[in-house]
This record gives C-alpha cells, structure tokens and sequence, in this order.
C-alpha cells in the first residue's frame, strides 16, 4: 500500500452527543484540505443497496415466524455482492448466506433484524426510503444489525480498512474518522504511520446507553490525546486550532481543555 505520509489520519472515539463532530469539522478548518468520513456511511451504503430490492410483504399483515425467516433469508442472498461492490471484500455467498434455519435456531442474534422487519410490516419504515444521515435513526436496527453481522462474519476491522482506503484514493490534509467504537477500530487506522486516536469528552453530559456493548467496547478503546470539551464553542474551535498546530509539529498532548489556556496559534 502506498502511503502518502504529509496526511494524517484521525480517529475519533466518544460518547453520542459529545461533541465529536462539531470537534472533527473545526479541526478540519485548520488544515489545507480535510475529509471526514464515518464508519456509519458505509454501512448505510450496503443497507441501501439491499433496500433496492424490496421485501414482498403486504403491510399490516399477520407473518409466522417461518414465513418471516424465509423472506429475509431470500432478501439477503445478494448481500456478498453489495459487500464487494461499497468495500472492495470479496467473500463467497456461503461465508454469509444465512438460512430460514439459522434464524429459527438463532433467533437472539437476529433480534434487530426481526425488529426492522415488524417496522416494514406496521407500515413505520417505507421499503423505498433512501437512508441517510439525518434519518439513520429510524433504521437504527438493521444498521446495527449490519454492521454487526458482516464485521463477525467478515472481518473486525472491515469499516475502518475501507475507510483507510478511501482515504489514500483521495488523500488531504488532514482526514477525520468518526464511529471509533471498538478496540479492533483502532487496528485498521494505525496500520496508517501517521494516525492518531482522539476522544473527545464532555463533562457533566452523561453516556446515552451505559449498558449497551458498543458503550462498553468504546470504553477499551486506546487513544492518544483526551480532548475535554468543558467550554463553549468558540472555546473548542480554539482548541482544534491547537490540537492541529500539535498534530503537523508531530507534537501531540496527552489532554486538551477546551476552556483551559489554549492560546491563539
């Protein structure tokens, strides 16, 4: 893999609603050219392409536990291909197929995917939506299950390889990626040499769901720089400002505050 070594790759780790976002598009104001990508947008890429090819069910409609595992099991017989055509993995249709009978057999796994399919059936979901950034919440289910089920059945570091990939076909200055959840995140983004894990935290903002496995994976995961967003936004807009000057200085601290004695760069 060819690297382009003037471009720095940062990962970033948090809790929903701290700021992380608003974190990574000031930071990229700073530098001359700035991508960011999520690991959420690829999944929503592979969600919309199985989305294409509708699901035959009449809505409002009474469906068997057997009827519904044999539809979603025909419904997901295409998923190696869409996996090839948004990543670039190829993987053969049995390392994926699942059957009607791995659904009654394990039906705990598919909780989620049970749970998309009753919103197609109450009519909440239309099958045609397009998923986007600003509506993924209410497709929630399947996007966890997804994303779940391909990084189990595929690899750990899927997302966060194609985004490193994506990321060197089309290099910048500096190239933000969100959705740090899990250990296995952080594998992909450092095999780049100049990458970095930031987590940004907000004080007194509790976590959404303490009790759910992406919160505690999150927890283990290992950054380098802790940024404290204590203050207003002016307050964290000077402290990305900062955090850059560091990160091209080649160097990184371990915490930043934003309302702390972050002086003008």
């Amino acid at each position: 893999m060819r690297y382009t070594l003037s471009m720095i790759i940062v990962g970033i780790t948090g809790s929903i609603g701290h700021g992380k976002t608003t974190f990574a598009n000031y930071l990229g104001q700073s530098a001359p050219s700035h991508i960011h990508f999520e690991s959420s947008d690829i999944i929503i890429e592979i969600a919309n392409a199985l989305r294409t090819r509708s699901i035959p069910i009449e809505p409002h409609v009474q469906y068997s536990d057997a009827d519904r595992n044999i539809l979603l099991a025909a419904w997901l017989k295409d998923l190696p291909g869409y996996l090839l055509t948004h990543t670039r993995v190829k993987v053969s249709y049995d390392s994926l197929k699942v059957t009607a009978a791995d659904f009654a057999a394990k039906a705990d796994h598919y909780e989620r995917l049970f749970s998309y399919f009753t919103y197609l059936v109450a009519d909440i979901i239309p099958q045609q939506q397009i998923i986007t950034a600003d509506n993924k919440a209410q497709f929630r289910p399947l996007l966890q299950w997804l994303g779940g089920y391909l990084a189990k059945n595929v690899s750990g570091t899927l997302w966060f390889d194609e985004i490193v990939c994506r990321a060197l076909e089309a290099p910048a200055d500096i190239v933000t990626a969100g959705g740090v959840r899990f250990p296995a995140d952080t594998i992909s983004l450092r095999k780049y040499p100049r990458s970095v894990i930031l987590a940004v935290h907000r004080p007194h903002i509790g976590v959404s769901d303490a009790n759910d496995v992406t919160e505690r994976e999150r927890s283990m995961v290992v950054y380098d720089s802790l940024i404290i967003n204590d203050g207003n936004l002016e307050d964290l807009a000077a402290c990305s400002r900062k955090v850059y000057h560091d990160l091209v200085a080649n160097h990184l601290q371990t915490e930043y505050r934003a309302a702390g004695d972050i002086k003008p760069v």
